[in-house]
């Protein structure tokens, strides 16, 4: 789960701990914070205030994604290095989790399903963009699907719900843009193993086969669905969805 503090950048791990530690230190009264050695605290202190400066500038570059804030995309299409997010919420309900505690800022992927066959399947509409940005959320990244990455109160994630119409997911690594994919075949070109080594080569992982619907499922990066939909014996590419008990 990735968790942020409203307001601030969307450091690395890494950064996030000296921003929390020049946090402590400006917050605790005076005369109460001390560092180990006092002979040291002086250089300590310019030392980190000059790492977190560092570290804060090092993340104001525009990712490859093209957002201020988030790091560069991890753009590998080596298998290895997928990432599928598990759902947070959906069903209108926290989904195999406890709830997240309130006034926790954090950053989620929203899918939105098809509310009519005519919907397309490769970006959000304007409701899904109001929908989000109606509960307070910001809009990180928008993806080749309808749906997108956002940074969001906990308390504001029930409201984006509309049983299983929206699917809200933990983002497990912010430099990978990845999902579990269906893609189904014309009926007159059987699938094949040049389609499957295609979807592999695209940075894809198989993990299901469907010869009776002409399909197969997988692990895709975002980045490769246009490629995929652009091949003429593809009939559609879509994500994967959870199913919501009766």
């Amino acid at each position: 789960m990735v968790r942020i503090s409203p307001g601030t950048r969307h450091l690395p791990a890494e950064d996030r701990v000296f921003s929390e530690m020049s946090d402590a230190a400006s917050t605790t009264p005076a005369g109460s914070y001390r560092f180990p050695y006092k002979r040291r605290g002086k250089a300590i202190r310019a030392l980190l205030a000059v790492t977190v400066l560092a570290s804060a500038l090092a993340c104001r570059h525009t990712s490859a994604t093209g957002v201020s804030g988030l790091p560069p995309a991890d753009t590998s299409l080596d298998p290895a290095r997928l990432v599928i997010n598990a759902p947070l919420y959906v069903c209108n309900r926290w989904w195999n989790r406890a709830p997240l505690p309130s006034g926790m800022s954090v950053i989620v992927d929203v899918k939105f399903g098809r509310l009519t066959s005519t919907d397309p399947l490769d970006r959000p509409l304007e409701p899904h963009r109001r929908r989000v940005l109606s509960r307070g959320a910001k809009i990180l990244h928008t993806f080749q699907l309808p749906a997108y990455r956002i940074s969001i109160l906990s308390d504001s994630i029930p409201s984006l719900s509309d049983y299983d119409r929206v699917v809200v997911y933990e983002v497990r690594s912010l430099s990978r843009y990845d999902w579990r994919v269906l893609v189904n075949y014309d009926t007159a070109h059987q699938v094949d193993a040049n389609d499957e080594a295609r979807f592999v080569a695209h940075g894809g992982r198989i993990t299901a086969r469907w010869p009776s619907i002409n399909a197969i499922g997988g692990d895709l990066p975002d980045r490769s669905l246009p490629i995929l939909r652009a091949d003429g014996r593809i009939r559609f590419v879509e994500a994967d969805h959870p199913f919501c008990p009766e």
